[in-house]
């Protein structure tokens, strides 16, 4: 990344005050551990304000930072000011996404988000380069975070679409402009601001508003109501899932040594996948990640590599041995009560 304050400017509506000439190459909105060249956005939450963390910015090497409102500070650094500064880091990754020609996987559904998108990853992985999303970087901070660390070589992208209420996904999806999706499923989970399963199946749904002619959407096909939700979207869906009648089919799962082998459909090429965790409750997941993967050209050969060489994301599906023979699974990251 090599970004002038010009640029960043005109993506985030935003007005130049302080300027040295500054070349911003990289992004960060925590002043702790933010890299020299940074461009600091000093983001106001609910139990803190970033304004109130500029000079330590500076001081960690930031090269600029982007404010609502001018402290002491801001003459030591270059500055622009904006009305809003989560609004502005998200319409800076927009403007930057639009850089890129380049397929953005987008991976919501209730459960299984992060599982599906590191799968997914790893195959595209095997023939090109590919930015996925961080550990949480799945909201409306994390999103555009994300996106501002794609560089000229990436040749995909797989990100991840949380949500906690109607219109985010939305919101999301517009910032990213996802290519193809992924909708692993609709489970009640944020019922207390959804209210019910179909308004949670057409939250998820909001991610197939913009793909386009060219792209498509992976959807679970067990799940009836969001094939029914999805229906009434233009996109075109494969459907994965154990039903004979899914484009992806499940066809039967075997246990192996420190996994499962899963048996897949995918379209008209039939295999078996070897998945390094024994957990058949995933195969879902890999059958989606499979599917997106082969829709996108990788081959058989480089998805099964990229399945039988997974590695799950820190404190996830972490298998422990113990004294005595016995096995813990360390899963301590998922807060998800599904």
């Amino acid at each position: 990344m090599n970004l002038t304050l010009e640029y960043i400017a005109h993506h985030t509506g935003g007005k130049i005050l302080h300027h040295n000439g500054q070349t911003i190459t990289n992004i960060s909105t925590d002043s702790r551990n933010l890299k020299p060249g940074a461009l600091f956005f000093a983001l106001d939450g609910e139990n803190f304000d970033g304004h109130n963390f500029i000079l330590n910015a500076i001081n960690q090497g930031a090269a600029a930072v982007v404010v609502s409102k001018i402290t002491k500070d801001c003459t030591k650094a270059g500055v622009i000011l904006v009305p809003d500064t989560l609004e502005a880091l998200q319409n800076l990754a927009a403007g930057y996404r639009n850089d890129f020609q380049l397929p953005v996987v987008g991976v919501t559904g209730s459960v299984g988000k992060t599982t599906t998108k590191d799968i997914l990853a790893n195959c595209l992985s095997q023939d090109r380069k590919t930015l996925k999303t961080s550990g949480n970087f799945n909201n409306e901070i994390g999103l555009p975070l994300t996106l501002l660390d794609l560089e000229p070589d990436h040749q995909a992208a797989v990100v991840e679409l949380a949500m906690r209420a109607k219109g985010q996904i939305a919101k999301l999806a517009l910032i990213a402009r996802p290519t193809c999706a992924i909708i692993t499923n609709v489970e009640p989970v944020h019922l207390e601001t959804l209210g019910s399963l179909e308004n949670i199946a057409l939250a998820k749904c909001e991610i197939l508003e913009n793909i386009g002619p060219d792209g498509f959407a992976v959807i679970n096909g067990d799940n009836h109501l969001l094939v029914k939700t999805a229906a009434v979207f233009n996109c075109k869906k494969y459907t994965f899932g154990t039903n004979r009648d899914c484009d992806i089919e499940i066809v039967n799962i075997s246990n192996a040594e420190a996994g499962i082998n899963i048996e897949l459909r995918i379209l008209d090429e039939k295999d078996v996948f070897y998945f390094p965790l024994p957990a058949p409750e995933l195969a879902g997941n890999v059958a989606a990640a499979a599917a997106a993967a082969y829709l996108l050209g990788v081959s058989i050969d480089d998805i099964k590599k990229g399945i039988k060489d997974f590695q799950c994301s820190h404190n996830r599906l972490h298998i422990i041995d113990l004294p005595g023979g016995g096995k813990a699974i360390n899963d301590t990251y998922n807060a998800n009560p599904v």
